[in-house]
């Protein structure tokens, strides 16, 4: 979880993220802490092939601490912003009404 929190920071190149998703294989995780700071990563770095998780785990996911950093990396990356607003209104009625006020002042 730490070693993501650092490298999430830094822009990091393609290969370094096929590299990372290949040798620790993060999207795979059920830790879904460790998954988030994946998926922020994934979100950062613009990394494709990571893509298919996102919804997966905003719809399996209902804490607040979890949903709201992977949907503000989503907001404030415009070419994931629209496709964000989207998932948000399709998994929102599975959302405490606090996590969905807390997501949408991300916004």
């Amino acid at each position: 979880l730490y070693f993501l929190k650092i490298i999430g920071q830094s822009p990091l190149s393609h290969e370094q993220m096929v590299a990372l998703d290949t040798t620790f294989q993060f999207g795979a995780s059920a830790n879904a802490e460790l998954l988030t700071e994946w998926l922020q990563c994934v979100i950062h770095n613009q990394y494709e092939a990571g893509y298919e998780r996102i919804p997966q785990f905003l719809k399996q996911t209902g804490r607040r601490k979890l949903l709201v950093p992977v949907y503000t990396a989503l907001f404030k990356n415009p070419a994931l912003r629209e496709q964000g607003i989207l998932w948000l209104d399709s998994f929102k009625t599975q959302y405490h009404p606090l996590a969905v006020q807390s997501i949408e002042a991300a916004l």
